[in-house]
């Protein structure tokens, strides 16, 4: 809605994206797998990173929210490689997920799901992307063939169920929200123990993690400072073009989420006619979650713009 409107996006706050890391299983192995993952040979990141800092200037704001920005500073630089480390570690297989879930009925959920969007009030920009993400790493994970419709509709039910439950914010009661989204999208044909049960199913694949980083998560750490910056436009347009690329899990899944976002950035800075210098912020930042994102920045953004 945000984006469509020319408006800035809701962004998950600082210590909400952060949450989203530390929710990986094996945090510990994530941390260690990024700080790997930011050295061979690269120049070395500035330490604290100027995005860092920018969250320090908001320490001892007279807004509660500003504040909390700031009680992140010290812990960006070290989670927001873990949380690219834990979104590569759970990113599915474009193929597997399409051997399983076919295109048109993955066309047909996202249909349901902009829909859903539109009409429940607390379905928020942050659970569609969570949604999105937990139902495609099933389907990928799924063994075989491809799935019998009623198990992938109670499924898709399951995700949008476990989204909301792991930490997407939603201006509705939660057992209300999610009891009348049920409701609403099965045409009261589908109980709600049954989708109970079709969450539990859902855990084995996907190795009992439910809360990994979407692209949505890293737009809203890289547009940080933009934002700050006064540029809502272009973070509006990145937020579309990040919401268009979930309709090709070919382009979806093909890029970290953290290249894929900040190829929508690019784009929608280049479209909006952006000073140079705001290039040089999106690729400072980028390198915060590694320094060797920015080597497939470019080739995503031709994908994305075709």
């Amino acid at each position: 809605r945000g984006a469509a409107l020319g408006s800035a996006p809701s962004h998950r706050s600082a210590e909400a994206m952060l949450g989203v890391a530390r929710a990986d299983p094996a945090p510990a192995a994530a941390v260690e797998a990024a700080a790997g993952a930011r050295g061979h040979g690269e120049v070395e990141l500035e330490v604290p990173s100027l995005l860092a800092r920018h969250f320090e200037l908001f320490r001892g704001a007279f807004d509660i929210e500003e504040r909390t920005q700031a009680q992140v500073a010290g812990l960006s630089d070290a989670v927001l490689p873990a949380m690219l480390a834990s979104s590569e570690r759970y990113r599915p297989s474009a193929q597997s997920l399409l051997n399983n879930i076919s295109r048109a009925e993955r066309s047909e959920w996202l249909t349901c799901l902009v829909h859903l969007y539109e009409v429940i009030h607390g379905f928020s920009d942050a659970a569609l992307f969570d949604a999105v993400l937990l139902m495609d790493r099933f389907g990928a994970a799924t063994r075989g063939g491809p799935m019998p419709r009623a198990r992938m509709f109670r499924s898709q039910l399951a995700a949008i169920c476990l989204a909301l439950k792991m930490g997407a914010p939603t201006q509705a009661p939660l057992p209300a929200l999610l009891r009348t989204i049920v409701r609403t999208l099965s045409r009261g044909q589908v109980e709600f123990g049954e989708v109970l049960d079709a969450e539990v199913s859902m855990l084995p694949p996907l190795g009992f993690c439910v809360a990994t980083p979407s692209p949505y998560d890293f737009l809203g750490a890289l547009s940080t400072r933009l934002a700050a910056h006064a540029f809502s436009r272009p973070i509006a347009l990145a937020h579309f073009l990040v919401q268009l690329s979930l309709c090709k899990p070919e382009l979806c899944y093909s890029y970290s989420h953290a290249v894929l976002a900040g190829a929508a950035l690019a784009l929608a800075l280049a479209a909006e006619g952006a000073p140079e210098a705001c290039f040089g912020i999106l690729l400072e930042d980028l390198r915060v979650f590694s320094v060797t994102a920015g080597g497939r920045l470019w080739l995503c953004c031709t994908d994305l713009h075709l």
